[in-house]
């Protein structure tokens, strides 16, 4: 089982400790071990401290035979993408302008996993400063996509999804639609603004809509906090008064950034319920999971 441990996701990883069938140092040596095999052509890490990462992985295993587990994350491996601070290991945001810098500090979001036990392991490859959609514009070299090596793995946190969809292989029939779907769309949304415009290349292709309207209802949701919303002033005014006829909603959402489909997944899925369920035919069913 060992040879396969890191194709399981992260909770089939905290049953295989739960019951006993693998060991926390285990689990570090498989992914360890599948890292070497493959990264040198991904690309999908900066850094790694494998000594570290199986000392916390015997610090685990030694928790749990003492009956002292913190939880299901104890055990389990975390990669970080290297804009997130991690105390004594490198923080680049994949620019040489922070090469020698170490974080003196952890981040919030390590702080909590270290206390739920989680194996916190290697600096994940992105954008110079998170600003790009492809992992081609790190200062260390591009993450490759690890179903295609000729392919991107999008971005800006291409390290990893590549660290992720590296322990495992699509089957012919998942890869043609994929492959399918980024032919045709490029996994790009449509409001991202700074993915469209930064560069100048789709330019004469947002130009083609210049002076038309949206006239379909339509919401925005974004966080309180997301600087995208104010990088050209008065941009969701037009969007809401001008651009989109139909727009019955603008929800900025305090508690939340740039991410605000995972910062305030909730509140997000309770507002998009409620926006669709206003649409004629819209009866949108919630099960008591999703509620």
């Amino acid at each position: 089982m060992s040879d396969t441990l890191h194709e399981k996701t992260a909770a089939e990883l905290g049953e295989a400790l739960a019951t006993g069938k693998a060991s926390a140092v285990e689990i570090a040596q498989s992914f360890i071990d599948r890292a070497e095999a493959v990264d040198g052509k991904v690309h999908a890490f900066l850094h790694r401290d494998d000594e570290d990462f199986l000392a916390q992985a015997h610090a685990s295993d030694e928790r749990r035979s003492k009956g002292e587990y913190l939880g299901p994350m104890d055990g389990v491996p975390v990669a970080v993408k290297d804009v997130i601070s991690v105390k004594g290991q490198p923080l680049t945001a994949a620019s040489r302008i922070l090469e020698n810098y170490v974080s003196p500090y952890d981040a919030t979001v390590v702080v909590k996993l270290k206390r739920a036990g989680a194996l916190v392991w290697g600096r994940l490859n992105l954008d110079e400063f998170a600003m790009g959609s492809s992992t081609e514009n790190s200062a260390y070299g591009a993450t490759n996509n690890p179903w295609d090596l000729a392919c991107v793995p999008g971005g800006s946190s291409g390290g990893s999804a590549a660290a992720v969809a590296a322990c495992d292989w699509l089957s012919e029939a998942e890869l043609a639609v994929y492959a399918g779907e980024f032919a045709r769309t490029g996994f790009q949304g449509g409001l991202n603004w700074y993915r469209a415009r930064t560069s100048g290349k789709y330019a004469a292709d947002l130009e083609l809509f210049s002076g038309r309207s949206i006239d379909v209802p339509s919401c925005f949701i974004a966080g309180a906090s997301d600087w995208g919303i104010y990088q050209a002033p008065g941009s969701i005014e037009v969007m809401r008064d001008k651009a989109c006829t139909a727009m019955t909603d603008v929800h900025l959402l305090p508690g939340a950034g740039h991410w605000v489909q995972q910062e305030q997944a909730r509140a997000v899925s309770a507002l998009l319920i409620s926006f669709l369920s206003q649409q004629p035919g819209g009866n949108v069913g919630v099960s008591g999971d999703e509620k």
